[in-house]
């Protein structure tokens, strides 16, 4: 879900992810838009806001995680200023989005994707807290 002040940078985030191969539908959400019930009937896994809106975007920001806790926030650098840390805390966003550098903007969407659907976390399994244990066909044989 996308909320910026250029129309155009959803179509332009569609085609470069499926020019890498990755399909993504962008939602492009408007300010009089009630932003709780688009997420509810949306379910992105990305909200994507450009901070130079004029509106209190952290407070969006808030509103958009408390509507669903495991949505990811990117902020969206419009400006091209390449945008602070201290934005990002802000609105405890996770990265920026540069639509002038499509590698940049495609690499940080596809690694948001996988990690929210759990593609890039892995989880120790109870048999990696034991000893380690030789497989029986690899030891020898008391003869």
């Amino acid at each position: 879900m996308l909320l910026g002040t250029d129309p155009d940078v959803g179509q332009l985030i569609e085609r470069e992810l499926r020019n890498r191969g990755l399909a993504a539908h962008v939602v492009q959400a408007r300010l009089d838009d009630d932003l709780v019930s688009s997420i509810k009937a949306e379910r992105p896994l990305i909200f994507a806001i450009d901070p130079a809106l004029e509106i209190d975007t952290p407070a969006w920001c808030r509103t958009a995680c408390a509507a669903d806790p495991q949505l990811t926030t990117l902020l969206v650098d419009g400006e091209g200023t390449g945008g602070s840390v201290q934005s990002l805390r802000e609105h405890d966003a996770r990265d920026w989005l540069r639509p002038d550098d499509p590698e940049q903007m495609t690499f940080v969407i596809a690694r948001e994707i996988a990690f929210s659907r759990g593609l890039l976390y892995t989880s120790p399994s109870p048999r990696d807290r034991q000893k380690y244990r030789m497989p029986s066909s690899a030891r020898q044989q008391d003869t």
